[in-house]
């Protein structure tokens, strides 16, 4: 019963360790038996992830050999030390494994070795045949890394799964390079037998995952905090107020006359109620109607002059007057001389 358990079981016989996934639990690739896909007794048709091929192929006494499971050059390693800086080629699922042609170059497992314990291992996870009841990721490229250089007993961790179309896989400084590694699935063949994965490597240049930054922060601020303020405030007001009004001396009252000296530049609107305190500068056009408080000329003269004044001429109106009272003052004295007696 439950012949996945099983095999899974007997995977551990063959010094195989768990299989953990993409959330880094210990059993979650469920693209392997080692990672507990399957229980039930009518499903079992699973094999192992690519990492635990190559140890299958590559470890034990007097292997690789001819008498293991797969042929030891259907297993590769790139390594970008020795063997350049690019690889090309096809890989094929396990479960098609019997139908690779003997003068072909397709792989079974690609080993990317990265110079330390734990290494990539990519493969093709077909779905088809004894590999029929995959779990996860049918028919996409897998990659996984492991331990040990996978000659032993080491915990698997699924990396990536890849198809067409997919973002390649990058490995930033990879081998402490300064390069990427990029991976990258270019078609997946799915006509004939067997279905195969072409799949290229590349280090691309002088890539890191994030450049330095440009400049390093400055060890102390680029300009310090000023110790005190720029400016000190004054220690007093800049101006004190004046001890006293600005004017020499405030108005005890309110004065009772106009602030300024000067006549307003207009007439004012009515005569003024009295006439005015000064003779004017000329006689008047008519006579005043009542006499005027001083003398018409504005001052005496200093000396005497040198001949008689000049006396304006009377207006007519006076002139009648004058006749009038003339002619009557003529016809008194006639009057006057016919009623005097005789002696």
């Amino acid at each position: 019963s439950m012949p996945a358990v099983q095999m899974h079981e007997l995977g551990h016989n063959l010094n195989l360790a768990h299989s953990g996934g993409l959330d880094q639990r210990s059993y979650t690739d469920h693209t392997c038996l080692m990672g507990n896909p399957l229980f039930s007794d009518d499903v079992g048709d699973m094999c192992f992830n690519p990492a635990k091929n190559y140890q299958i192929v590559m470890s034990g006494e007097g292997r690789p050999s001819g008498g293991n499971w797969y042929g030891a050059e259907r297993v590769e390693t790139f390594d970008t030390s020795v063997d350049g800086k690019s690889w090309d080629g096809r890989l094929v699922g396990i479960a098609e494994y019997d139908k690779i042609g003997s003068n072909s170059n397709d792989r079974i497992v690609l080993k990317l070795e990265t110079g330390r314990k734990h290494d990539l291992y990519v493969g093709f996870n077909r779905a088809t045949g004894f590999t029929s009841d995959n779990q996860m990721a049918s028919n996409q490229v897998t990659i996984t890394e492991a331990g040990t250089n996978g000659l032993s007993y080491s915990q698997s961790w699924l990396k990536a799964t890849l198809e067409p179309g997919s973002p390649p896989y990058r490995v930033a400084n990879w081998r402490e390079s300064g390069e990427e590694l990029v991976l990258t699935v270019n078609s997946i063949r799915k006509k004939g037998t067997p279905w195969y994965a072409s799949v290229s490597v590349r280090l691309s240049g002088q890539v890191n995952p994030t450049p330095s930054p440009t400049k390093f922060p400055t060890k102390v601020p680029t300009n310090f905090p000023t110790s005190e303020p720029s400016k000190r405030p004054t220690k007093v007001p800049t101006k004190q107020p004046t001890s006293n009004p600005t004017t020499n001396q405030p108005s005890n009252q309110p004065t009772n006359r106009p602030s300024t000296t000067e006549p307003t530049s207009n007439p004012t609107d009515s005569p003024t109620k009295q006439p005015s305190s000064s003779p004017t500068n000329r006689p008047s056009d008519f006579p005043t109607s009542s006499p005027t408080n001083g003398p018409t000329t504005q001052n005496p003269t200093s000396t005497p002059t040198n001949g008689p004044t000049k006396i304006s001429t009377p207006p007519v109106r006076f002139l009648h007057i004058a006749l009038l009272f003339y002619s009557l003052l003529l016809r008194n004295l006639a009057l006057a001389q016919l009623v005097e007696p005789v002696n």
